[in-house]
C-alpha cells in the first residue's frame, strides 16, 4: 500500500520507494518518448526521477498518486524537450500544467488523472485477464470467491505474504500453477479447508504482487 504522507517525512523510506518504482518511471518515460531508456545512460530518466520525487512532495492525497506522478514526469520531460534540439519535432504537450509551480486547475488535473488512471488500469486488467486464463481463472470466479469479512482478508494477505517470501513456495506455484497448500497449512497453522475456498483469489493476488501491475497494486492496496 502506498502511504505518501509517511514517505514524505522519511528519507530512507522515500529512497526505498523511489528505487522500487524505478521500473514504473522507466515505463512512463518510454511511453512519452517511444524508445527504451537505461539508468545511468539516458538524461530523460534522471529528469523523470526528479519529477517523481517532486510528485511525492506535491501529492495531496486525492486520487491516484501514480497517475499524478506520471503527469509531473511528463511535464518535467516536456520542459526538457523544449530546450533540446533533438526533440524539436515532438508534438507539444497541452498546457494543463503550470510549468513553473506545477499549479493546475482543479478540474483539469482531475480529468487528466482520471483519464490516465483509467487507461493504465484497463491495460493492466487486460493483461491480468490473459495471465489468469493460464490458471483457468476468470473475473467472474474472483467475484464469487472475493472475501467479504476482514478476518478472511487478513488470513488471505498473510498467506500471500508467506508465499511471496518463500522461494520454495514460489517455485512450486510457478511450476504447478497452484498453491502449495500443505506447506502453507504447516507453516502458518491455517487449516486447508480455510484456504481452499479462496485459492483462485490468492492466485490472482500472487500474480499481481509478483508482476509490474502498479495500478492494480495501488487499487487493491497491496
Amino acid at each position: 500500500m502506498i502511504d505518501i504522507e509517511e514517505i514524505k517525512g522519511d528519507s530512507i523510506k522515500r529512497n526505498e520507494f523511489i528505487e522500487t518504482y524505478k521500473p514504473f518511471i522507466a515505463t512512463a518515460v518510454y511511453q512519452i518518448i517511444g524508445r527504451r531508456v537505461e539508468y545511468g545512460r539516458d538524461d530523460e530518466l534522471q529528469i523523470a526521477l526528479i519529477g517523481f520525487n517532486h510528485a511525492i512532495d506535491k501529492f495531496d492525497g486525492r486520487g491516484s498518486f501514480l497517475s499524478f506522478a506520471k503527469l509531473v514526469i511528463r511535464n518535467r520531460l516536456y520542459d526538457y524537450f523544449r530546450l533540446n534540439k533533438k526533440y524539436a519535432n515532438l508534438e507539444p504537450m497541452t498546457d494543463e500544467l503550470d510549468n513553473d509551480n506545477f499549479k493546475l486547475k482543479d478540474v483539469a488535473i482531475k480529468k487528466a488523472e482520471i483519464d490516465e488512471y483509467t487507461f493504465d488500469l484497463r491495460q493492466e486488467i487486460e493483461l491480468l485477464s490473459k495471465m489468469l486464463k493460464e490458471y483457468n481463472i476468470n473475473f467472474k470466479d474472483l467475484v464469487k470467491v472475493s472475501p467479504k469479512h476482514k478476518s478472511k482478508r487478513k488470513m488471505i494477505n498473510s498467506v500471500v505474504a508467506f508465499l511471496l517470501g518463500n522461494e520454495e513456495a514460489l517455485k512450486y506455484f510457478h511450476s504447478t500453477k497452484n498453491i502449495p497448500l500443505k506447506l502453507v497449512e504447516d507453516s502458518l497453522q491455517v487449516p486447508r479447508k480455510n484456504i481452499e475456498p479462496y485459492r483462485k483469489y490468492i492466485i490472482s493476488l500472487l500474480l499481481i504482487s509478483n508482476s509490474n501491475f502498479y495500478y492494480l497494486k495501488e487499487y487493491l492496496q497491496l
